[in-house]
């Protein structure tokens, strides 16, 4: 009589398939986060923002490098920091040459008054007619147009037209441009929705902007979920390789938070595949 030895092996089903779909979860919860991770980095160190900026810059729409660009865009403009300031501009008073040119005086040295900022612009103590001659009103953006730009820069020339603008009219106008600070970083935007766990992004992404660029999560060749972003957002292709040159160092940056997000989605799960098993 011969002796044997019979073994049995189930398999759960319902717990496997759960167990694949946990996987495809994992890898699906793992690109989002590191794709999040490098998203946030690259805006964090976009211009305005200097390369390796805490990402805690995000958060709002004021931080200090967002308001440092509104006070360069107020000085460019008007030479002044705020808006608000363009009150406290010196008093120039219009004057007429004889060959029909205009021109403003400063009466605090009864020179001519040099105007603030780099477009020509000068605000004049009043409006009255000079010699009977209306003095003749321009709008911020004549003073923006007859400027000569390269790159989205304006080139300083020598002798510049004198553009005689209205208070309000100014103020308004510096504030329509600092409005559009954050442009370039919205670029990300588009990104960052694609890899974002939630419904909502960070305030400093400047969403509202609109900015062009695009995310993807896909299978390579490999067979591997990956993730890609691009911004879509720089005005040359000075800046765009600009861009470029901080992606190493960001990458380099990053690496130690990307660290951390696999621990914690490992020990996710672990938790969760537990409760499948169990």
């Amino acid at each position: 009589m011969s002796g044997g030895l019979t073994l049995t092996a189930t398999v759960n089903n319902s717990a496997f398939h759960r167990l694949q779909v946990l996987t495809e979860d994992m890898n699906d919860r793992a690109v989002k986060a590191f794709g999040t991770i490098y998203v946030r980095r690259m805006a964090a160190s976009t211009p305005p923002h200097p390369v390796g900026t805490d990402p805690e810059a995000l958060r709002s729409t004021g931080h200090a490098d967002i308001k440092s660009l509104h006070r360069r865009i107020a000085q460019d403009i008007a030479g002044v920091d705020s808006p608000a300031q363009v009150q406290a501009f010196a008093k120039p008073v219009p004057y007429r040459k004889l060959s029909g040119a205009w021109l403003a005086i400063d009466p605090s040295t009864n020179r001519l008054a040099k105007p603030r900022g780099n477009f020509g612009i000068v605000v004049p103590t009043s409006w009255a007619r000079v010699h009977k001659q209306a003095v003749p009103e321009s709008t911020p953006e004549a003073a923006f147009a007859g400027a000569r730009w390269q790159s989205g820069h304006m080139q300083p020339t020598g002798r510049r037209r004198r553009h005689f603008v209205r208070r309000a009219k100014l103020a308004a106008f510096i504030r329509k441009q600092q409005a559009h600070a954050g442009k370039l970083i919205s670029g990300w935007a588009p990104a960052a929705r694609v890899f974002a766990m939630g419904k909502r992004i960070a305030a400093g992404f400047f969403e509202h902007h609109g900015g062009k660029g695009f995310g993807r999560i896909y299978k390579n060749k490999k067979g591997q979920m990956a993730g890609i972003a691009t911004n879509r957002m720089p005005y040359s292709a000075q800046q765009g390789e600009d861009i470029k040159k901080r992606i190493p160092r960001v990458m380099k940056i990053a690496r130690a938070a990307r660290k951390v997000q696999i621990e914690n989605i490992r020990k996710w799960y672990e938790s969760q595949a537990k409760k499948i098993l169990k």
